[in-house]
């Protein structure tokens, strides 16, 4: 699941124990007022897990408990062990005492044999350590003994982040319905943020890297949840002769820049003017950072203006997780062509301009998306709400995409169920769930997405036979 975010948005096995040292970001101990700062402070991940439905003696894979130390001392585990009703269904590995110095972590494996029929949910992993006001913390444990292999997964829906967007246009003539088409939905994006109580950003400007473009530069001020009328200030952004291009004739000549540079045009924005005008107030550092774009040509970057990319995906990516600390506190969408893997010559979609809707694939910009978990809507189909709808809330650091832990048996919807809440989601669009057999993943639409700290758990059917053969610890 995901984090805070800043969004540029461009239109155009468990058999040793393992000791991780990560950089110390956590904040001092406040668990108990008066506890003294130079404690040991255990963090344990997650509190619960769950094994779904297997035939009696048909282990599981081991899934692991991480056990941290946050705090400003060592940190002793004297105990790790099984404990509750059933416990003996259910094994360990690396479960042995332990000493973690400030920083580091150590991962537990569990898995689950049912050495009967019927539900396991009594039994729990307990910690026991030397933290003054945690000493044992639990790892509640859920599966059930029954006739068919079933898995079940479990997902907490993370809080949100304060957001920052810089919208880049494609201000080619052929855009021009497009860019009319997300200003009109724009309310309904804003709204999101409103909504979900965000202190967002919002930045504007183009894939224009011509001399006389935008080259990086924000059409106007940042607009936020300080702008009086934010929906206002949007459009009248766009409306900038700099973001409209006037058509002279239906052939699509007199336009704006025919060569649409998304990602120099972000990089620009981003890295060359941040500390100039507009620019130097869109990006805050404990915010996450989108970029997308909106456009029916694929990247034309040259290295213009400073850019290093040149149409190469793989760099910009690694350039664009490396602004915030944390990769994840970065994402990359779009709206543009497909990424041209089943046919990748010719037009993605339609015929000429104004007649149908053209646009050429977009391999480049598919790549940045997938790389940072982004979001892509087809520009040939041009569903603008969908796409807004999901962009805000990748923006914000919510998740409605949940990557299952193994690949089901079977992609028939009757054989999955989804819960968000304690509410069993139906099948389907606009306001039910989707199954994405790619990325397998399940997919949640509109109303169906959860709410921050909202729970969703998928239960779905795994191969016959897939008993798990290897090391599954000691009860």
């Amino acid at each position: 699941m995901r984090r805070v975010a800043s969004l540029a948005l461009v239109l155009a096995g468990c058999s040793e124990v393992q000791i991780v040292t990560t950089p110390k970001t956590a904040a001092p101990d406040t668990d108990t007022p008066g506890v003294a700062l130079d404690q040991p402070d255990i963090e344990v991940e997650p509190l619960e897990l769950r094994f779904g439905q297997r035939p009696v003696g048909c282990g599981s894979e081991p899934k692991p408990i991480t056990i941290k130390n946050v705090g400003e001392a060592p940190l002793e585990v004297s105990e790790i062990a099984l404990r509750g009703g059933g416990y003996q269904s259910f094994r360990l590995t690396n479960a042995q005492p332990i000493t973690l110095q400030p920083g580091e972590k150590v991962e537990v494996g569990v898995a689950f044999e049912p050495l009967d029929l019927g539900l396991f949910d009594k039994a729990n992993v307990r910690v026991v350590s030397n933290d003054p006001d945690e000493p044992n913390v639990k790892t509640n444990l859920k599966g059930e003994g029954g006739e068919y292999l079933q898995n079940e997964d479990l997902f907490t829906q993370e809080s949100q982040r304060d957001v920052d967007i810089l919208w880049v246009m494609d201000t080619s003539c052929s855009m021009e319905d497009n860019r009319n088409g997300v200003v009109n939905a724009i309310n309904n994006f804003i709204g999101q943020f409103v909504n979900l109580g965000l202190d967002y950003q919002i930045g504007i400007t183009t894939t224009d890297m011509s001399s006389s473009g935008t080259q990086g530069r924000l059409l106007g001020p940042v607009i936020s949840n300080a702008t009086p009328d934010p929906v206002k200030a949007f459009k009248d952004q766009m409306n900038d002769p700099l973001a409209q291009y006037p058509c002279a004739n239906d052939t699509g000549t007199s336009c704006g820049a025919d060569s649409e540079m998304g990602f120099d045009a972000s990089h620009a924005a981003l890295e060359t003017h941040k500390n100039k005008v507009n620019n130097k107030d869109l990006v805050r550092s404990d915010a996450t950072l989108a970029v997308v774009v909106l456009s029916d040509e694929d990247d034309g970057s040259t290295g213009t203006f400073g850019g290093i990319f040149a149409s190469k995906p793989g760099e910009y990516v690694t350039w664009l997780k490396g602004l915030k600390p944390d990769p994840d506190d970065v994402s990359f969408s779009g709206m543009v062509g497909p990424d041209g893997k089943a046919n990748p010559v010719g037009n993605a979609c339609g015929g000429g301009l104004f007649s149908s809707r053209s646009a050429t694939r977009a391999p480049s910009y598919h790549t940045a998306i997938k790389q940072t978990g982004g979001v892509w809507a087809n520009i040939c189909t041009f569903d603008v709400a969908p796409f807004l709808n999901q962009l805000a809330y990748v923006a914000a650091g919510l998740e409605f995409r949940f990557p299952l832990s193994r690949t089901p048996a079977s992609s028939n919807p009757t054989d999955f169920t989804v819960w968000v809440n304690g509410q069993q989601v139906s099948w389907g669009e606009p306001d039910g769930y989707t199954y994405d057999a790619n990325e397998n993943a399940i997919q949640l639409h509109g109303p169906a997405i959860p709410e921050p700290g909202e729970e969703v758990v998928v239960t779905y059917p795994l191969p016959a036979g897939d008993c798990f053969t290897g090391d599954t610890g000691t009860p």
